[in-house]
């Protein structure tokens, strides 16, 4: 397994893995801000395809998970 930044074309199976994850998931369009704020800490686990991802944010000293 490979953890890494997400890429432009990960963004389809991360809406996929919110969508089955959450009764409530992300629209694609605040996913898609979120990739272009949070690049460096929206990650992706990839073993062939994406398997899961985490979305942090860093502030100050403090660092926030916003999904998972």
């Amino acid at each position: 397994m490979e953890i890494r930044e997400i890429a432009p074309e990960d963004m389809k199976r991360v809406y996929e893995i919110e969508l089955s994850s959450f009764d409530s998931p992300y629209d694609p369009l605040v996913l898609n801000h979120l990739y272009a704020v949070y690049k460096n800490t929206f990650l992706v686990a990839h073993e062939g395809t994406v398997i899961g991802y985490i979305i942090g944010v860093i502030d100050d000293s403090k660092g926030h998970i916003l999904s998972l």
